[in-house]
């Protein structure tokens, strides 16, 4: 008799497969059929049922047939009643479920039709569909299993057992999905799918040498007609195990013997070059990445040159191995195709970790050789204040240091000695100057960070990436495609750590520092970009587009950082001397000595006042009494509490017409771009007018306010 145990029998969690009641009922019928003795027979089959029970079954089906799937479930519950061990009967109860829409009921009939009939595999091949349905990955690998032991000798083991396999990946079980793979290919040794997929489960375990093995006796089996795609395979294992001389010669013995006097597919000539590259056959693998350059070959190059599209699905490998595609050259071939096609965020996600981290090490290596590190002269000086004291009775006795590092360490603690006291000194003087000394001129900037031995030891993953003409261009791309996604502060830091790498090289920091500027001018906070704006100015003083991207750089800055306003007069003084008849100039000088009046402990503040007005009247006269001139001059008269000044001056930039005129570009910014400006960006009357009803408003005057207002200030 074919019977089942109470753990064979399962309802799908939640489905309350038949309500309270009909569920209790067929308990019931359960529990009668586990205590019927074991040699008593049921019928099996439907033609060995009684003639009642094949009409009844029959009369489900019709209403089956009919579309009455409601009036079929009473029919098939009392088939079941009369012959539970019947397995037509629930598949057919499971058919009509699965009409009704209801999987949950319609999988526990069709598990109970595969336990009632195990040596039918079409049950449970069924079974396995319907569990895929409901994504129980673990019920269909078991239902495989089941169907694979009901007919080993059936015509779709082989596709069976793939499907389990596969189901075994999506479980995470590797060695178990690996294993499958390996069993059919013993049995089926012209699987090439099998092959493949079992070679890199194995990988994926681990165990690259097997996937090594299966391939290779695949390849000694099929001399002449291997499958392409498996020697591709092969030499990807072996590049990723740094074999890339056993790789070159598969892929050569291929080219010979299936490609002979054909051209070889890209793939393999790609696999090829970087084989030779990392060989150190530059010059062989120069060649054979020329046909990237083709125009019409780059979405085919990329492809191949990428990381597998699958590599976040599938775990990489426990092994120490270093994948091709990870490798400088393949991703520098890569960034060129980019670079020409304008793919800025494809260049950023390929290259930005390898230039970040060479550029770091380059930089941290040239560091660390010009003079030891802080804390080892702080543990030698340590070391020499111990020996001196002659503690005899120390438990951790330092061993003896020569004479000749006696002396180097001496000096070097009187040098760090003299420098904090200088550096106290500077603090003093910048506290009493009025200023926070909290500068980083005062603090202890040159403490070395903690720097990684292995990080100076290992070499750069791009080795010439300083070193070479083309590689500038590549970082100063990478820093504008960083720019145009907004990552700004990630384009700063690779510019500063380029300028730390390239001593010597001018041209190229003359660029970076321009391009660091260009970012500062854009980027939401440019206080890592300041100096570089600063630099600009100093290449470029007479320049009023630099002046301009100075000032929108420095008025974006945090309202916390202090004015210095006497440090600004003091420079714009000096300027004075050399430009008296410069109009930013006067400008500058008179509204720094104006805000300077404001000031707490200046005494004089009359006299910086009146030097501050003598400024802007200059600037009018060299201005020639323009309007923007005239509007300084109000607005001064306006901060410092002269409103009658203030007022008469605004009355007399209401009076003057201006007619718009192009703004300066900046540096980095096209010439001949077309400026979407509403017509009187440049006339300041609508400005002078709203600070003129202020004055009139303040003073209870708010019908000369509101006319104002209404003139000047209405569209």
């Amino acid at each position: 008799m074919n019977g089942i145990t109470g753990s064979d029998f399962f309802f799908v969690e939640g489905s309350d497969p038949y309500g309270e009641q009909e569920q209790s009922s067929s308990f019931k019928i359960w529990l009668g059929l586990f205590s019927v003795r074991r040699n008593q027979h049921w019928p099996a089959k439907l033609n060995q049922c009684s003639p009642e029970i094949s009409r009844l079954h029959s009369k489900a089906r019709n209403c089956y047939a009919f579309g009455d799937y409601k009036k079929a479930i009473p029919i098939l519950k009392e088939v079941i009643k009369q012959a539970p061990h019947l397995p037509d009967a629930y598949q057919t109860l499971g058919v009509v479920h699965s009409a009704l829409g209801d999987k949950c009921r319609a999988l526990n009939c069709y598990h109970v039709a595969a336990q009632l009939a195990p040596k039918n595999p079409s049950l449970w091949t069924l079974l396995f569909t319907k569990f895929m349905e409901v994504g129980n990955i673990s019920g269909a690998s078991n239902s495989l299993s089941r169907a694979i032991s009901a007919d080993p000798e059936a015509e779709n083991v082989v596709a069976l057992k793939l499907d389990r396999a596969s189901l075994h990946v999506q479980l995470k079980d590797f060695e178990k999905a690996a294993a499958l793979y390996e069993e059919i290919v013993q049995t089926c040794p012209g699987n090439v799918k099998a092959l493949k997929s079992g070679a890199e489960m194995y990988a994926n375990c681990g165990q690259p040498e097997h996937s090594i093995h299966m391939l290779e006796d695949y390849l000694r089996a099929h001399p002449t007609d291997a499958d392409l795609s498996v020697i591709d395979l092969l030499a990807s294992l072996l590049m990723e195990n740094n074999a890339h001389n056993e790789a070159l010669q598969h892929i050569e013995h291929a080219q010979l013997t299936l490609y002979s006097g054909k051209e070889p597919p890209l793939e393999m000539k790609v696999k090829a070059g970087i084989c030779h590259a990392n060989l150190g056959n530059m010059r062989k693998a120069a060649s054979l990445f020329t046909e990237f350059a083709e125009e019409s070959r780059d979405d085919e190059a990329i492809s191949l040159l990428s990381p597998p599209r699958n590599l976040d699905g599938v775990p990489l490998p426990t092994y120490k191995a270093r994948s091709w595609w990870c490798d400088g050259k393949v991703k520098l071939k890569l960034c060129s195709i980019f670079r020409a096609k304008g793919m800025h965020k494809e260049l950023v996600d390929a290259i930005y970790d390898l230039v970040h981290e060479s550029l770091k090490i380059i930089s941290l290596g040239k560091r660390v050789k010009r003079k030891l590190l802080k804390k080892e002269l702080f543990q030698r000086i340590k070391t020499l204040d111990d020996q001196q004291t002659g503690n005899v009775f120390s438990r951790n006795r330092s061993r003896a240091l020569p004479l000749s590092d006696h002396r180097k360490v001496n000096r070097e603690k009187k040098r760090l000695e003299e420098k904090a006291k200088l550096k106290e000194e500077k603090r003093a003087e910048a506290m009493a100057a009025g200023h926070d000394g909290q500068s980083d001129d005062y603090s202890d900037s040159d403490d070395d960070p903690e720097i990684d031995p292995q990080e100076i030891l290992k070499g750069p993953p791009l080795p010439d990436l300083v070193k070479e003409k083309d590689n500038h261009d590549l970082i100063l791309d990478l820093c504008r495609s960083l720019t145009s996604l907004n990552r700004h502060s990630e384009a700063l830091k690779i510019i500063k750590l380029a300028l730390k790498s390239t001593k010597g090289m001018a041209a190229f920091r003359r660029e970076l520092r321009t391009l660091g500027a260009q970012i500062a001018y854009t980027a939401p906070d440019p206080e890592q970009g300041l100096n570089y704006v600063k630099y600009i100015a100093d290449q470029n003083p007479y320049s009023n587009a630099v002046w301009n991207c100075y000032y929108k750089v420095i008025s974006r800055f945090k309202e916390d950082w202090k004015s210095r306003h006497q440090d600004a007069a003091r420079e714009y003084l000096e300027a004075y001397k050399l430009l008296p008849e410069n109009p930013l100039v006067n400008l500058c000088a008179g509204t720094a000595l104006i805000n300077l009046a404001h000031g707490h402990r200046l005494q004089n503040k009359h006299h910086c006042i009146a030097q501050g007005f003598a400024f802007l009247y200059n600037n009018l006269r060299v201005c020639k009494s323009s309007q923007e001139a005239m509007y300084n001059i109000a607005r001064a008269f306006h901060q410092v509490g002269l409103v009658t000044l203030a007022a008469s001056h605004y009355e007399k930039v209401l009076g003057i017409h201006v007619k718009d005129y192009p703004i300066p570009k900046l540096p980095h910014e096209n010439p001949h771009s077309n400026q979407n400006q509403s017509p009187g960006y440049c006339d300041l009357r609508r400005e002078a007018a709203f600070n003129l009803h202020l004055i009139y408003k303040q003073s209870g005057s708010f019908d000369l306010a509101r006319q104002v207002l209404r003139d000047h200030c209405t569209f």
